[in-house]
């Protein structure tokens, strides 16, 4: 074997550790989710809050391939401000939680618009998964970003019935979410 020849797998070697630690270099940060949040729905005769975010979220505007939302939300933190309302949207007919404590995200792509970013994924409530998409903003200033986001979900595709403490209300509801996170 010539000289040329046995310097060709050690190139290669060589070829593949800088592509690794390359890599290693270019991860996607990990945001940890502050408790400076609000997340809030509307539709016609129901509107409220949700609390007991929490999950994992990675996010870089330069390496959109690499990021990620998984979060979820405790159902049981419900507030519509009035405790009938909230105890009635816990129950069977509406989000059910004792039997699905969670509603879950999942991204599975992110992608950049003209203004903003689309966080395409699956969304899973009441054990009914469907695909999702967030539409949101995003600040980081230093070691904090800001997330601002906004989907439309409609109650028929998840089996909420339509009755909300005497009303009957929309089928669409308009989710509002803002959050700061921390770089981990």
């Amino acid at each position: 074997m010539s000289p040329m020849q046995q310097s060709y797998p050690f190139k290669l070697v060589l070829l593949f550790l800088g592509l690794t630690l390359g890599q290693l270099n270019a991860q996607v940060p990990t945001w940890q989710i502050t408790d400076d949040y609000t997340i809030k729905f509307a539709g016609t005769k129901a509107e409220g809050t949700f609390s007991g975010l929490s999950g994992q979220i990675m996010f870089d505007p330069n390496q959109l391939s690499g990021s990620k939302f998984d979060v979820e939300l405790d159902v049981s933190t419900i507030s519509t401000g009035n405790k009938t309302k909230d105890k009635h949207a816990r129950g069977e007919s509406w989000f059910a939680a004792e039997k699905f404590p969670k509603i879950h995200f999942t991204s599975s792509e992110i992608v950049s618009l003209e203004v903003g970013y689309e966080a395409v994924g699956e969304l899973e409530l009441r054990g009914i998964k469907k695909k999702a998409t967030i539409s949101f903003s995003y600040f980081e200033e230093g070691d904090k970003a800001t997330f601002e986001g906004e989907m439309k979900i409609n109650r028929e595709d998840y089996g909420i019935d339509g009755n909300f403490f005497a009303f009957v209300v929309g089928d669409e509801f308009d989710v509002t979410i803002q959050l700061t996170a921390d770089r981990k």
